[in-house]
């Protein structure tokens, strides 16, 4: 079976022996656990972008309204604004016909008291007999003096309130035309804030396009690694399993061998022990297996079977 990583490289190849190293295995492991952290991290920016899509375009929405609120208000400003000018403009041109009647009224008023005068003068004669018709002539100019003067002021006190009225329609208008300028300028800049968040809102949306694309990469990258490592662990495995049969065996017939040798030593002579040189060949064969970090152990089995023989305990030095 051939294992490679995701650059392509087999893992095999950097060990001298051919076999899987634990190195190996662990950088696989860090391999595809880089490859997760990037996927996640790739698919919350994405999610982020989304959100901030979002937010972009109810923004953009939201000014388009208030835009479309403002032009409004802005339009019916200045169409109140018109009509208080032309209340305005109506209420100078009534101004100005009372003004006129109350001026021919007070000139008839003048010449009435001009009359009075007259008459008054006239009384002051030696003609005794004229002067009460003097005097009556005097009275009658004056009450119509009175009268012509009267309605004078009261045209005067129209002319005034006409007046009065238009200057504060035509205030009125400039302030809704005002009014309707300032709500135009806000239009306008709610309409341009809506085409910057509408602008913004399709980046974003671009953006997250682009973010849930690498997130997609990136999971296929870490179900590759994932893939990878599971290879390069089961042929790990195996590669162990397959070494604890070997060493297993190579102690079984080394302890075989020291057993058979001690016990052939035993009946010549019980206070010497000669091992055969083959038990030592099996038993360096055996250790060459083993790599730096690992130890052999005798086997449960042969333990036994070495203790029937009179040893306690048999290990590989």
């Amino acid at each position: 079976m051939s294992v490679t990583d995701p650059s392509g490289h087999s893992p095999s190849s950097s060990s001298g022996s051919g076999g899987v190293t634990a190195g190996q295995v662990a950088a696989a492991a860090a391999r595809a656990a880089a490859a997760h952290a990037k996927a996640a991290a790739a698919e919350a920016a994405a999610r982020a972008a989304e959100a901030a899509a979002f937010v972009a375009s109810a923004a953009a929405h939201s000014a388009a309204a208030l835009a479309r609120l403002l032009n409004s208000a802005a339009a019916r400003a200045r169409e109140l604004a018109a009509k208080a000018a032309q209340l305005a403009a109506a209420a100078f041109r009534k101004a100005s016909a009372e003004l006129a009647v109350a001026v021919a009224w007070q000139d008839l008023a003048d010449a009435e008291w001009a009359a009075a005068k007259a008459d008054a003068e006239k009384a002051k004669t030696w003609e005794v007999w004229k002067i009460p018709g003097y005097l009556r002539a005097a009275a009658a100019a004056t009450a119509k003096a009175l009268y012509d003067e009267g309605r004078a002021g009261l045209g005067y006190i129209a002319y005034r309130a006409l007046e009065a009225a238009g200057f504060a329609l035509r205030g009125i208008a400039d302030t809704l035309a005002g009014a309707a300028q300032v709500a135009e300028l806000a239009a306008k800049g709610a309409a341009k804030a809506s085409d910057v968040a509408d602008r913004m809102a399709d980046a974003a949306a671009r953006t997250a396009q682009t973010l849930a694309a690498v997130a997609a990469q990136q999971e296929a990258i870490a179900a590759q690694d994932d893939s990878v490592l599971a290879g390069l662990t089961a042929a790990y495995a195996r590669q162990l399993a397959h070494k604890a049969v070997k060493i297993a065996s190579a102690v079984v017939r080394a302890a075989a061998n020291i057993a058979e040798d001690a016990a052939t030593s035993a009946a010549e002579d019980s206070s010497e022990v000669l091992l055969d040189t083959s038990a030592v060949r099996a038993q360096s064969t055996a250790a060459s297996l083993l790599k730096p970090g690992e130890c052999a152990v005798i086997c449960s089995t042969v333990e036994r079977e070495a203790a029937e023989q009179g040893f306690s305990q048999c290990r590989l030095a």
